[in-house]
Protein backbone atom coordinates (compact mmCIF):
# COMPACT_ATOMS: atom_id res chain seq x y z
CA UNK A 1 0.00 0.00 0.00
CA UNK A 2 1.34 3.56 -0.88
CA UNK A 3 1.19 6.05 1.67
CA UNK A 4 -1.31 8.32 2.06
CA UNK A 5 0.27 11.28 3.97
CA UNK A 6 -0.69 14.80 2.38
CA UNK A 7 1.47 17.98 3.45
CA UNK A 8 -0.51 21.18 2.41
CA UNK A 9 1.52 24.47 0.83
CA UNK A 10 0.83 27.12 3.52
CA UNK A 11 -0.48 28.63 -0.10
CA UNK A 12 -3.61 27.05 0.04
CA UNK A 13 -3.90 28.45 3.67
CA UNK A 14 -2.75 31.48 3.32
CA UNK A 15 -4.99 32.48 -0.21
CA UNK A 16 -8.19 34.21 0.34
CA UNK A 17 -9.56 32.36 -2.99
CA UNK A 18 -8.16 28.96 -1.79
CA UNK A 19 -8.34 29.10 2.17
CA UNK A 20 -12.58 28.09 2.86
CA UNK A 21 -12.25 25.07 0.07
CA UNK A 22 -8.95 23.71 1.39
CA UNK A 23 -10.43 22.93 5.02
CA UNK A 24 -13.66 21.83 3.39
CA UNK A 25 -11.91 19.40 1.25
CA UNK A 26 -9.61 18.37 4.11
CA UNK A 27 -12.70 17.81 5.94
CA UNK A 28 -14.47 15.21 3.00
CA UNK A 29 -11.21 13.64 2.30
CA UNK A 30 -10.54 12.97 6.21
CA UNK A 31 -12.98 10.65 6.19
CA UNK A 32 -11.17 8.07 3.86
CA UNK A 33 -7.88 7.41 4.20
CA UNK A 34 -5.68 10.52 4.35
CA UNK A 35 -4.27 11.96 6.66
CA UNK A 36 -3.57 15.70 6.09
CA UNK A 37 -0.38 17.48 7.50
CA UNK A 38 0.36 21.72 7.60
CA UNK A 39 4.23 22.82 8.21
CA UNK A 40 4.50 23.21 12.11
CA UNK A 41 6.28 26.82 11.22
CA UNK A 42 3.22 28.17 9.59
CA UNK A 43 2.33 28.88 13.23
CA UNK A 44 5.26 31.09 13.69
CA UNK A 45 4.19 32.88 10.37
CA UNK A 46 0.22 33.11 11.06
CA UNK A 47 0.11 32.12 15.07
CA UNK A 48 1.54 35.30 16.93
CA UNK A 49 0.01 38.90 17.66
CA UNK A 50 3.18 40.28 15.69
CA UNK A 51 2.06 38.41 12.26
CA UNK A 52 0.65 40.24 9.80
CA UNK A 53 0.35 40.13 5.54
CA UNK A 54 2.96 42.17 4.83
CA UNK A 55 5.73 39.40 6.27
CA UNK A 56 7.98 38.62 3.61
CA UNK A 57 7.47 34.93 4.51
CA UNK A 58 3.75 35.28 4.08
CA UNK A 59 3.82 37.28 0.46
CA UNK A 60 6.18 34.18 -0.74
CA UNK A 61 3.13 32.04 -0.21
CA UNK A 62 0.83 34.67 -1.76
CA UNK A 63 2.35 35.15 -5.23
CA UNK A 64 0.11 37.78 -6.03
CA UNK A 65 -2.92 36.50 -4.33
CA UNK A 66 -5.34 38.20 -1.78
CA UNK A 67 -4.57 36.80 2.19
CA UNK A 68 -6.90 35.26 4.44
CA UNK A 69 -7.03 37.14 7.74
CA UNK A 70 -4.47 35.46 10.11
CA UNK A 71 -6.94 35.40 12.68
CA UNK A 72 -9.74 33.81 10.48
CA UNK A 73 -6.67 31.29 9.60
CA UNK A 74 -5.31 30.45 13.63
CA UNK A 75 -9.32 29.87 14.58
CA UNK A 76 -9.75 27.51 11.91
CA UNK A 77 -6.52 25.49 12.21
CA UNK A 78 -7.55 25.59 15.93
CA UNK A 79 -11.57 24.11 15.24
CA UNK A 80 -9.90 21.54 12.04
CA UNK A 81 -7.48 20.08 14.45
CA UNK A 82 -8.69 16.56 14.45
CA UNK A 83 -8.20 16.39 10.65
CA UNK A 84 -5.13 18.35 9.65
CA UNK A 85 -2.26 18.22 11.67
CA UNK A 86 1.40 19.72 12.46
CA UNK A 87 4.40 18.55 11.06
CA UNK A 88 7.59 18.22 13.31
CA UNK A 89 10.30 16.70 11.67
CA UNK A 90 12.17 14.26 13.87
CA UNK A 91 15.84 15.61 15.17
CA UNK A 92 17.27 12.56 12.80
CA UNK A 93 15.59 13.67 10.30
CA UNK A 94 17.10 17.57 10.55
CA UNK A 95 20.42 16.29 11.01
CA UNK A 96 20.22 13.90 7.98
CA UNK A 97 18.63 16.59 5.52
CA UNK A 98 21.30 19.48 7.30
CA UNK A 99 22.93 20.41 4.02
CA UNK A 100 19.55 20.77 2.05
CA UNK A 101 18.31 23.49 4.79
CA UNK A 102 21.78 25.16 3.99
CA UNK A 103 21.65 25.25 0.42
CA UNK A 104 18.05 25.84 0.77
CA UNK A 105 18.48 28.83 3.31
CA UNK A 106 21.43 30.24 0.50
CA UNK A 107 18.93 30.36 -2.03
CA UNK A 108 16.49 32.47 0.06
CA UNK A 109 18.58 34.72 0.98
CA UNK A 110 20.38 35.29 -2.21
CA UNK A 111 16.86 35.57 -3.91
CA UNK A 112 15.85 38.51 -1.08
CA UNK A 113 13.13 36.06 0.08
CA UNK A 114 14.57 36.62 3.51
CA UNK A 115 13.43 39.66 5.67
CA UNK A 116 17.16 39.48 7.27
CA UNK A 117 19.73 37.02 7.79
CA UNK A 118 18.36 36.22 11.12
CA UNK A 119 14.95 35.38 10.07
CA UNK A 120 14.38 31.37 9.30
CA UNK A 121 10.47 30.91 9.20
CA UNK A 122 10.08 30.81 5.54
CA UNK A 123 13.19 28.43 5.41
CA UNK A 124 12.24 26.34 8.16
CA UNK A 125 8.74 25.74 7.00
CA UNK A 126 9.96 25.04 3.16
CA UNK A 127 12.55 22.75 5.52
CA UNK A 128 9.23 20.81 7.14
CA UNK A 129 7.48 20.56 4.12
CA UNK A 130 10.04 19.07 2.04
CA UNK A 131 11.17 16.57 5.04
CA UNK A 132 7.70 15.35 4.94
CA UNK A 133 7.28 15.13 1.06
CA UNK A 134 10.45 13.30 1.16
CA UNK A 135 10.01 10.70 3.83
CA UNK A 136 6.26 10.62 3.98
CA UNK A 137 4.74 11.09 0.19
CA UNK A 138 2.38 14.11 -0.89
CA UNK A 139 2.36 17.61 -1.25
CA UNK A 140 -0.11 19.63 -2.75
CA UNK A 141 0.27 23.25 -3.62
CA UNK A 142 -1.55 26.02 -5.50
CA UNK A 143 1.89 27.26 -6.91
CA UNK A 144 4.97 26.14 -7.85
CA UNK A 145 7.67 28.22 -6.05
CA UNK A 146 8.44 25.99 -3.00
CA UNK A 147 9.11 22.73 -5.34
CA UNK A 148 11.94 25.24 -7.48
CA UNK A 149 13.15 26.26 -4.50
CA UNK A 150 13.71 22.12 -3.33
CA UNK A 151 15.11 21.92 -7.03
CA UNK A 152 17.09 25.19 -6.38
CA UNK A 153 18.65 23.46 -3.18
CA UNK A 154 19.67 20.43 -4.92
CA UNK A 155 16.60 17.88 -4.64
CA UNK A 156 16.19 15.72 -7.90
CA UNK A 157 12.81 16.59 -9.41
CA UNK A 158 10.95 14.73 -12.24
CA UNK A 159 8.56 16.33 -13.93
CA UNK A 160 5.22 15.12 -15.21
CA UNK A 161 2.54 17.05 -17.24
CA UNK A 162 -0.87 16.39 -17.28
CA UNK A 163 -0.69 14.54 -20.22
CA UNK A 164 1.78 12.45 -18.92
CA UNK A 165 0.14 11.24 -16.21
CA UNK A 166 -2.98 10.50 -18.47
CA UNK A 167 -0.44 8.16 -20.43
CA UNK A 168 0.73 6.51 -17.67
CA UNK A 169 -2.97 6.29 -16.52
CA UNK A 170 -3.60 4.06 -19.63
CA UNK A 171 -0.30 2.33 -19.26
CA UNK A 172 -0.35 1.10 -16.41
CA UNK A 173 -1.01 -2.02 -14.65
CA UNK A 174 0.26 -2.82 -11.30
CA UNK A 175 -1.92 -2.14 -8.37
CA UNK A 176 0.29 0.72 -6.56
CA UNK A 177 0.64 2.45 -9.86
CA UNK A 178 -3.38 2.79 -9.91
CA UNK A 179 -3.29 3.47 -6.51
CA UNK A 180 -1.00 6.42 -6.84
CA UNK A 181 -2.97 7.95 -10.26
CA UNK A 182 -6.08 7.53 -8.21
CA UNK A 183 -4.66 10.03 -5.46
CA UNK A 184 -3.35 12.35 -7.87
CA UNK A 185 -6.98 12.60 -9.00
CA UNK A 186 -8.34 13.23 -5.87
CA UNK A 187 -5.46 16.26 -5.30
CA UNK A 188 -6.21 17.60 -8.08
CA UNK A 189 -9.23 19.31 -6.22
CA UNK A 190 -6.51 20.80 -3.83
CA UNK A 191 -3.83 22.39 -5.99
CA UNK A 192 -3.03 23.03 -9.44
CA UNK A 193 0.85 21.33 -8.22
CA UNK A 194 1.01 17.90 -6.91
CA UNK A 195 3.89 16.43 -5.58
CA UNK A 196 4.85 12.79 -4.54
CA UNK A 197 8.30 11.77 -2.89
CA UNK A 198 9.79 8.44 -0.83
CA UNK A 199 8.50 5.10 -1.68
CA UNK A 200 5.00 6.48 -3.27
CA UNK A 201 7.55 8.33 -5.88
CA UNK A 202 9.41 4.74 -6.74
CA UNK A 203 5.66 3.06 -7.30
CA UNK A 204 4.80 5.59 -9.81
CA UNK A 205 8.31 5.88 -12.19
CA UNK A 206 10.46 3.08 -14.07
CA UNK A 207 12.78 0.48 -11.87
CA UNK A 208 15.70 2.70 -13.24
CA UNK A 209 14.41 5.86 -11.90
CA UNK A 210 13.61 4.30 -8.83
CA UNK A 211 17.58 3.14 -8.54
CA UNK A 212 18.64 6.43 -8.98
CA UNK A 213 15.92 8.11 -6.61
CA UNK A 214 17.95 5.62 -3.71
CA UNK A 215 21.17 6.75 -4.71
CA UNK A 216 20.76 10.41 -4.47
CA UNK A 217 21.79 11.41 -1.16
CA UNK A 218 19.66 14.44 -1.07
CA UNK A 219 16.74 12.66 -2.49
CA UNK A 220 13.90 12.80 -5.03
CA UNK A 221 10.54 13.78 -5.49
CA UNK A 222 7.63 14.04 -9.09
CA UNK A 223 6.09 17.11 -9.26
CA UNK A 224 2.51 17.07 -11.51
CA UNK A 225 1.36 19.80 -12.97
CA UNK A 226 -2.29 17.79 -13.54
CA UNK A 227 -4.14 21.18 -15.32
CA UNK A 228 -1.07 21.87 -18.00
CA UNK A 229 -0.24 20.24 -20.67
CA UNK A 230 3.61 21.06 -20.62
CA UNK A 231 5.16 22.24 -17.39
CA UNK A 232 6.50 25.71 -16.91
CA UNK A 233 9.57 25.90 -15.14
Amino acid sequence: MLEHNIMLDPSLMLAQNTFKNTFKLVREFSDREFQFYYPYSLIKLAGTKLATTDDQAIRFFLHNANPVRLDLLNSFIKDYSQVIHPYVPSKEQVSEYHAIYEALLEELEYRGELANSEDTKLCDTLFEELIFLLEHSWAASRIKKPFNRFIAAGVVCIQYSRRAVDTLARRTLKKEEREGINTIDRLRAFGKWIAVGGESASALISPVAACIAVSMTLGLFLLIDPQAAINKI
